[in-house]
């Protein structure tokens, strides 16, 4: 009974909300060949263009086509650029519930007793094969400062060593000592 009346309430929400409004522009599907390029979208697009198929026949094609060569547009070279780190996980809380503060607290007791295991984590090497440099960089900086360095431009003492990209002296305190990276 209750579904029934949930259904109900449903059918008459979406059509309240599909009715609401009489000034809906009705737009032409986009077709996604210019996402398909480098398997042929763009001739499949211009053959469109031209008039010599429609635009599902010329999907069609493309699916028939990447169907029978899976390999070449699923497989991926793996990337080279990057290496494991081991350490403990961290939370980066977005909040500062306490709860969420205790947890915190607790995971970082865990570490120093020796009671939670080190993670392997994926960190990448090349900023210019990444697109993720500034990410890495604004998370290191994080990490310098919560390690008692003070930031970006290695005023904690040190320049960029690339052990641990975060400006701290490698072995000297900071990150890495608190990672167990040193």
């Amino acid at each position: 009974m209750l579904s029934r009346l949930y259904a109900k309430w449903m059918y008459a929400w979406e059509y309240a909300l599909t009715t609401r409004d009489s000034n809906r522009v009705e737009r032409p599907l986009e077709w996604g060949f210019d996402h398909l390029k480098d398997f042929g979208g763009d001739e499949a697009a211009a053959r469109v263009e031209r008039g010599e198929v429609s635009a599902l026949e010329a999907m069609i094609e493309l699916n028939q086509r990447i169907v029978a060569t899976p390999h070449e547009f699923f497989d991926y070279t793996t990337p080279t650029d990057f290496r494991i780190e081991r350490h403990f996980p961290e939370l980066y809380p977005t909040n500062v519930r306490p709860e969420t503060l205790e947890q915190e607290r607790e995971w970082k007791r865990k570490a120093e007793a020796g009671e939670l295991r080190r993670e392997p984590y994926l960190r990448f090497t090349s900023g210019v094969a990444t697109p993720y440099l500034v990410s890495a960089a604004v998370q290191a900086v994080s990490r310098c400062a919560q390690a008692g360095g003070a930031g970006a431009g290695g005023l904690c003492g040190e320049r960029q060593c690339g052990a641990h990209d975060c400006g701290v002296p490698a072995g000297g305190g900071g990150y890495s000592q608190l990672h167990g990276l040193a």
